[in-house]
């Protein structure tokens, strides 16, 4: 068969369940004036005063001076920008927050981060500014800027998580001095009434594992991951916080976590665990205050403009699509451009709308005109070829070729956003995904992603990208290591499905060259032959439809909750949920004539997790004959008088289409009692 390149941007291959939304009335008033404030690291903008807008500037100033001298060897610069969006009361904040599962705004929610591709945004209300709101802010900031240094998945998450809820409690002092090790008051609340996970466990979990448990269990994994940090700071020596930095010193340098551990703390990382039971026992957590070298001096000076009712529009309508709600964006976008039709930013975010929802050519309209106008950034060229390179592929995943004239308009736009901005990875990335689709400038797009690996540690699909690019110039083994490599220790699930797709890819380019020399077909002695896509016919749609089924069921079954050896896991329909007395469920499952009778004692203890469009809100008493699809693991103990088979301990709702090996579908002929 011919080579079909996956362009895996957007992890389209996992399914979650998505909340239907309503349309909320816009909360942009033409009333309300607008400011921009440019700090040293922040664009704000916001309908607060500027007094305000700049008292938030100062504060998250302050906080990433701060937290970036305490761990000096993080890295200051960051590849993604961060726009920080300051309402003047909890009114105009209301429509922005994000929704609960019924897809109305989450009342509680302070303030919060919401990182992206290409913008991150921080957004809150003045009204209801307070030490909550910015704990939350200052979480998800140090999860940014440790995955600024580290890969979203290459740092441990007890250790990503540990950091961030240690130091969203910091506290400043004066200019000088700032005091750390403040406790959580719920952290303390469960360490006293939970019990702790067992500690090999806990140093196991991986991103996608925590956030895929029940809300009770992550919050006690976070729980534990801040006491370990504060052992690690405050619990082994009088260096705590040297001994963490020599082992993030370590960790950036390339080291296994097993021997940073062992040379930072003096001790293997799973024998630690017996000194963080009695550092809790203990329950002494105490405070340390630093004074540091230099104050910490932000400029208060920072430039304040008004700006239109339109950009604000493009603004809130950008924040909108990065958030899926793309109704409301394309409300706010659309109204951006009506209004000031010159909006570089409503033309650019309308065009990355209209990208997402397949219909290019009227987004290559608006990227077209905002790349061309005064103010255009980067971004604005670096979304032109985005779209150019999505365009072919008709609202797929897979390309077999460029055209020369569209490649060379795809690089054009991408030449100058490096130029703009020569420290946006992206830009380099999707420069060698054009060049291994054409297998050309196969060098130039090696040193490309040398730049965005630099740019972007810890991005395992950069490496990818190389192990792909080495196969097009025929450096087989050494492409099959670096997939190898990635699909054997890789932290991201996505990264690692990738790696098998790769692999795969390059055995065929291997059997492909053997063949072309096995025929003779390069007649110039001692020259290899160039191989491309157009040795053989491309993929037809019908192979490219296979290829996408077959990559979404590897992903549904990779992400799956594994089960244990005291478990059984079967597939089928759950039809019914009766709620008995003393908190007893009992659940029925069917798959054919089968039929499938478990128990449980309450909802509270069940792992939960759907990929497919589903309101929780449906699993309660009165559950009845909906028959969705599931994969069920239980605890089988059968009881003759009752049907039940067991105990339920996990439910996952799946796709139609889903199917796995080894959960065999509910076979039992016995009538429900």
């Amino acid at each position: 068969m011919g080579f079909a390149v996956q362009l895996l941007r957007f992890r389209n291959f996992v399914y979650v369940a998505i909340a239907a939304f309503i349309i909320l009335p816009h909360a942009v008033s033409a009333e309300d004036k607008w400011t921009k404030v440019e700090s040293a690291n922040f664009r704000l903008v916001g309908n607060a005063g500027e007094k305000e807008i700049k008292r938030v500037a100062m504060r998250m100033e302050r906080f990433r001076e701060a937290f970036l001298r305490l761990l000096p060897s993080l890295r200051h610069d960051v590849v993604v920008p961060t726009t920080i969006i300051v309402f003047k009361d909890e009114r105009s904040f209301h429509p922005y927050k994000p929704l609960n599962a019924d897809g109305k705004p989450a009342d509680w929610v302070a303030g919060y981060f919401r990182s992206g591709d290409d913008t991150n945004y921080i957004v809150l209300s003045a009204e209801r500014e307070r030490e909550q709101t910015y704990q939350t802010i200052y979480h998800e900031y140090v999860h940014f800027l440790l995955g600024n240094s580290f890969g979203r998945t290459s740092i441990p998450t007890w250790l990503n998580e540990g950091i961030a809820e240690y130091y969203d409690q910091l506290q400043f002092s004066g200019d000088s001095r700032v005091v750390l090790g403040s406790a959580n008051r719920s952290h303390l609340e469960s360490l006293r009434t939970k019990k702790l996970m067992p500690f090999e466990a806990f140093l196991a979990v991986d991103h996608d594992t925590l956030h895929a448990q029940a809300a009770g269990d992550a919050s006690s994994y976070y729980t534990q991951a801040w006491a370990f940090t504060h052992m690690l700071m405050h619990g082994r020596s009088r260096n705590g916080a040297a001994d963490l930095q020599a082992f993030l010193d370590l960790m950036i340098k390339g080291e296994p976590v097993g021997t940073a551990a062992k040379r930072a703390f003096g001790s293997e990382l799973t024998d630690l665990g017996d000194q963080l039971e009695k550092y809790i026992a203990q329950g002494l957590f105490g405070t340390q205050s630093l004074t540091l070298t230099d104050p910490i001096r932000v400029d208060e000076g920072n430039s304040a403009a008004r700006i239109r009712t339109a950009e604000a529009k493009a603004i809130l309508g950008d924040l909108l699509l990065g958030s899926e709600r793309f109704d409301e964006a394309y409300a706010h976008l659309t109204e951006a451009v009506r209004e000031y039709p010159d909006s570089v930013a409503g033309n650019s975010s309308l065009g990355m709308w209209l990208t997402k929802k397949g219909r290019y050519p009227e987004g290559r309209k608006y990227l077209a005109k905002a790349r061309s106008l005064p103010g255009a950034t980067y971004l604005e060229h670096y979304r032109y070829a985005y779209l150019l390179s999505r365009e072919p592929m008709a609202g797929r995943n897979w390309i077999s070729y460029y055209p020369e004239q569209t490649a060379t308009e795809i690089r054009d736009a991408l030449a100058r956003s490096i130029e703009l901005n020569p420290r946006y990875p992206e830009s380099y990335r999707l420069f060698a995904f054009v060049s291994i689709v054409r297998s050309d400038k196969l060098d130039e797009s090696i040193e490309y992603i040398k730049i965005a690996q630099g740019l972007s540690p810890g991005n395992e699909l950069l490496h990818l990208d190389m192990a792909s690019i080495l196969a097009r110039k025929g450096d087989f083994s050494e492409a099959e290591y670096i997939a190898r490599r990635v699909r054997e220790t890789g932290r991201d699930p996505a990264a690692r499905q990738h790696a098998d797709y790769v692999l795969e890819n390059v055995q065929n380019l291997r059997r492909n060259l053997d063949a072309v020399i096995a025929a003779k077909i390069s007649r110039e002695p001692g020259r290899l032959p160039v191989i491309t896509e157009h040795l053989e016919p491309a993929p037809t749609e019908a192979e490219l439809a296979a290829l996408e089924h077959s990559a979404k069921l590897v992903s549904l079954n990779k992400n799956l909750r594994k089960p244990a050896d005291s478990e059984v896991r079967v597939l089928g329909e759950l039809t019914k949920i009766e709620c008995e007395r003393k908190g007893n469920v009992k659940f029925t499952f069917s798959a054919g004539q089968g039929r499938l009778r478990l128990h449980s004692e309450g909802f509270e203890g069940l792992f939960l997790k759907t990929y497919r469009a589903l309101d929780m809100k449906e699993l309660g008493c009165q559950y009845s004959n909906r028959g969705y699809v599931a994969l069920l693991t239980y605890v089988p103990s059968a009881d003759g008088k009752t049907g039940v088979a067991g105990t339920v301990t996990a439910i996952e709702f799946m796709p139609e289409f889903f199917t796995t090996a080894d959960a065999p579908a509910i076979l039992t002929k016995k009538p429900v009692q």
